[in-house]
């Protein structure tokens, strides 16, 4: 074996035995899937970036790792799995369980749906570029966000 072959080894031993299959089932709506994870990582949604730096830019609190490399860093099982029970993957850690015993905290996007929202979230992270930083991020500028009502700005 040589040290070219070592990634796909790890990945092989890491891997659960009952690993949830990458989210293909949602692949037809990803990008829609996309623009809900951007929502939930924002803070209309679970406000992740209250915590995680987001593609250079820093977190509106105390700052964890960078999401927008979540993609090239993680894989979708593990990614999964941690969501779900952050402190069974990483004890001691700050971050909160948002799916409790499987169930959205959430209940505004996508009607409250785990997988669903997950999987959202997976995708919008796991993109190679951010031209839509998640909501709320913007700081020290005035950020217009559209929602069912309109907006006037002057």
């Amino acid at each position: 074996m040589c040290s070219s072959d070592l990634p796909a080894a790890f990945e092989r031993v890491d891997r659960a035995a009952d690993a949830a299959p990458q989210p293909n089932n949602f692949a037809p709506n990803a990008a829609e899937l996309g623009k809900h994870g951007r929502r939930l990582v924002g803070t209309t949604g679970l406000s992740c970036i209250a915590c995680h730096n987001f593609a250079g830019n820093k977190s509106l609190g105390v700052p964890a790792l960078d999401l927008a490399t979540t993609g090239q860093r993680l894989q979708w099982d593990w990614f999964r799995r941690y969501l779900l029970d952050p402190a069974s993957l990483r004890p001691g850690t700050r971050m909160p369980p948002f799916w409790p015993g499987g169930v959205a905290v959430n209940k505004d996007v996508l009607a409250g749906n785990t997988e669903q929202q997950i999987a959202a979230i997976w995708f919008y992270l796991a993109r190679k570029n951010f031209t839509d930083l998640p909501v709320g991020l913007v700081q020290g500028k005035m950020e217009i966000v559209a929602t069912n009502e309109a907006v006037v700005y002057r």
